[in-house]
């Protein structure tokens, strides 16, 4: 039978980082118990059932979660690891318990969230927790900072993990302690230091380690872990539904060629600590998750995976949670059950309805590849307008300047918006901010703001995106011109 492992949140209990960055009592549960609807029919704030707001420090709370996982047939948990620039950690304190607490039948392993931990307007990528309720204090914005180190900083982690390793709870594959990691590609020693951990683990008397990667490989992964709909581009808008989610999930899952692990995701919706500039997979049901988790059941037999992921057990803030609460009660619980079942079992009626949906997700994904195609086209000829420009001496500082233009905003950014806020560094244009659909999740030295927000006037909005938002524009009554007219005045 196949097993099924949760991702796990240990950030319901409170610590003193927190507490000084967030404010006193700081957990979890403060974001998720301010959330606020923003449309009717948006399903917030999320309760747990009979107000369970635990502490993740309290024995019970994880005697609880194990007597669920057992009811429910989740195999084990894949709890969130924490671990930053010399060896600091934080939020470790439920993992180091779980250690100690061997009467508690847990199962067990550890991804590695590898991003620094930052606020909203750091210039470097990151984690920020919560972009709510945070004021500017004075700093870069960095709170915990990723860095690698060398060798000897490699083997204390890796000392620090092997006492989790050795724990018969501890998930393993073929002798070898499963170990995820949350983004692969951002380690620029990976490689290396993948090689010195097998050595150790062979060393302790492991068959090396199973290392996954999330979304991508590297040198020493045994397999990819596909992340629900971090791969599948629906993030394009920041309501997407959640039906359409699912097929895209069992879409990818169909088609992955290599050594694939699949996630499935009993929905999404970080408002509580996003706010308005929050993404959000909208109705989801226990009867649509039941659907998704059948069909990654089945798909994964005939991939002939042991394990099939869930995002998440506990992440509430998130809106990715397994645990009951006040509305759905243990229905969502009950469709993984039953859909990992059922899915093992699958009969032709249903095989077939999986080959619709995989083919239904090929053609949405064919009209994305269209609408790229497309994209790519205007940015190959804004290009090509601007070589010219810079063959006749104009650059947009020197455009802009003879617009009379003072003060501008730039809406969009991404390449072109990179652009044109690196070739207006120095000069006499101040840039007073950006605007973006993704808002809190871009560094730029600067305040990002969405279409949706007051923006502050300036000379001039920049349009560099040909997804802009021109009605919203039109209402704000913000003078702007696009990036094609502005390099037409060349």
């Amino acid at each position: 039978m196949l097993k099924v492992i949760s991702m796990y949140l240990p950030q319901f209990h409170e610590i003193k980082e927190n507490n000084e960055w967030w404010g006193e009592g700081y957990t979890e549960w403060t974001a998720v118990k301010g959330a606020k609807q923003y449309f009717d029919g948006h399903y917030q704030p999320h309760v747990p059932l009979n107000k369970n707001y635990y502490n993740l420090l309290d024995k019970k709370t994880m005697s609880w979660q194990a007597e669920l996982m057992k009811k429910y047939n989740v195999y084990g948990q894949s709890f969130y690891h924490y671990y930053f620039e010399d060896g600091r950690k934080i939020l470790e304190k439920p993992a180091e318990n779980l250690l100690q607490w061997k009467d508690i039948d847990m199962p067990f392993c550890f991804t590695w969230a590898n991003e620094s931990w930052i606020r909203t307007w750091s210039a470097i990528n990151g984690v920020c927790w919560n972009s709510n309720i945070e004021e500017r204090p004075k700093g870069d914005g960095i709170l915990l900072k990723q860095n690698y180190g060398e060798k000897k900083e490699w083997i204390d982690h890796f000392n620090y993990l092997l006492d989790f390793f050795k724990d018969e709870r501890y998930i393993k594959i073929d002798n070898k302690p499963l170990f995820i990691v949350y983004k692969p590609l951002d380690i620029y020693c990976i490689d290396e230091m993948s090689l010195v951990w097998e050595k150790l683990a062979v060393e302790n008397g492991f068959s090396g380690i199973y290392f996954v990667g999330v979304n991508a490989s590297f040198k020493a992964a045994s397999a990819i872990l596909l992340l629900e709909s971090n791969n599948v581009g629906l993030y394009l808008d920041k309501i997407t539904q959640y039906e359409q989610v699912c097929e895209q999930i069992v879409t990818s899952a169909a088609i992955a060629e290599e050594k694939v692990l699949f996630c499935g995701t009993p929905g999404y919706d970080d408002s509580p600590r996003r706010g308005k500039r929050g993404s959000i997979f909208k109705d989801s049901t226990p009867e649509l998750f039941y659907e998704q988790m059948k069909n990654l059941s089945y798909i994964s037999k005939l991939k002939n995976n042991e394990f099939l992921f869930v995002n998440a057990w506990n992440e509430w803030g998130e809106g990715m949670y397994l645990e009951p609460d006040e509305i759905y009660e243990y229905q969502y619980l009950d469709a993984l059950k039953r859909g990992v079942i059922d899915g093992n079992n699958l009969d032709n009626e249903g095989i077939e309805k999986c080959k619709r949906i995989v083919e239904k997700g090929k053609s949405i994904r064919i009209k994305k590849q269209d609408d790229r195609i497309k994209q790519l086209k205007f940015y190959e000829g804004i290009y090509e307008k601007l070589l010219k420009g810079y063959e006749k001496n104009h650059t947009f500082a020197t455009i802009l300047m003879d617009l009379n233009v003072k003060s501008a905003a730039i809406y969009g950014l991404g390449n072109i918006g990179r652009h044109i806020i690196a070739e207006l560094k120095g000069t006499e244009i101040e840039i007073a901010y950006g605007i973006d659909k993704d808002a809190t999740e871009i560094n730029t030295g600067f305040f990002v703001y969405t279409i949706d927000d007051v923006l502050p006037e300036v000379d001039i909005v920049i349009v560099t995106t040909p997804k802009a938002d021109f009605e919203k524009l039109k209402k704000k009554k913000c003078k702007y011109m696009t990036i094609e007219e502005l390099m037409n005045v060349v």
